[in-house]
Formats: structure tokens, sequence, C-alpha cells
């Protein structure tokens, strides 16, 4: 079953209501929900014309949400809790968050440090490609800010993976500290 209809500020709107309401804006998750369940919904433009809401996150309780494809249109393959295997590979709606970055302050912070590690002093290659990451002095998680390129570092992957081992994160010197002492 479809759901060509969904509750917004309160009151029932069409999909191409929604989309209207939706425009440009890709936060939607909480604006539009189900009018069976009150979970989140999204409303899809889909190709084949035919608009829809689709739930944010599959409820199987909700005759209104899309159901699990089987590929061989037979009943749900249940498997124990202590399995050893596992069932993978099925597409799951997923709600993403993330923060924005500036691409050309981070190329000039790796151009800034020559494409070498802060922290251990390499400068990891592939096939002559440098592999090096941009680290946020001040975590991007602390909120909305400026960003200067004197808040930012390079540092090879196992560095950065480092530096983020604990909360908060290693500040540099802490780190070069560390790596002296391995």
């Amino acid at each position: 079953m479809s759901m060509t209809t969904a509750i917004y500020d309160g009151r029932e709107v069409s999909v191409l209501e929604a989309l209207e309401i939706k425009g440009n804006s890709k936060k939607v998750e909480g604006r539009f929900v189900c009018p069976e369940c009150a979970e989140s919904v999204n409303p899809h433009n889909s190709k084949t014309n035919s608009h829809h809401f689709e739930h944010f996150k599959r409820n199987p309780q909700c005759s209104l949400s899309h159901k699990l494809k089987s590929k061989n249109n037979s009943r749900y393959k249940y498997l124990a809790v202590d399995d050893p295997k596992a069932i993978e590979g099925y597409e799951a709606d997923q709600k993403i968050l993330s923060r924005s970055r500036n691409p050309r302050l981070v190329q000039e912070c790796k151009k800034r440090d020559l494409f070498m590690c802060q922290a251990c002093g390499k400068r990891p290659q592939i096939q002559g490609n440098p592999v090096v990451e941009c680290h946020h002095k001040d975590p991007l998680s602390n909120g909305t800010r400026e960003t200067k390129l004197s808040d930012l570092v390079t540092l090879c992957p196992t560095c950065h993976r480092a530096v983020h081992t604990r909360e908060p994160a290693y500040s540099l010197k802490d780190l070069k500290k560390l790596l002296k002492l391995a």
C-alpha cells in the first residue's frame, strides 16, 4: 500500500504539497509524520510518477510502511541470536547528519603542512598520491563556528584515529608525547 498523505503541522497534506513544502531542504525528518503510526516520513518524488511518502525507518507494524523485499517472495527467514550466520545486504532507510566542511580550507591545510603528518612526520602515499587527513583541533561536534587555517592540522590516518581514541580528543602535543613513549 502506497502512502499518499501525511500529517504536517497538525493537518493532512498530499505528497505534492509536501514536496513543495520540502523544496530543496534536506532536513525533513520530524516535519512529516505517518497518519497511521506517527513516525517520521519523507515525501518521495518517484521517477515513475508514483509520488508517495516513505518511512525513514521501516516499521513492520505499520500497514503504510514499505515492507522488506524478499528475493524469493517467501516469508522472512529468522535466525537465532546465537546463530553464526546473519542476514546482510538488505536495503535499510537511514538518516545521516554530517557536519559541513570547507574542502578549500582542508586542501590549504594539507599543502601548508606539505602533506606530512604533524604528529609522526610520515608522508603516507598510495601510488604517489598523499593519504593524509585534516584534523580540527576544536572538534566540529562542538558546534557551528568560523574555522581558520590555524585551527587545522594534517595527520596521517593512523595518528588521526589515535587522536580520537579519547574524549576529549588528544591534543597534537599530547599525541607527540605518546608517540615518543611507544
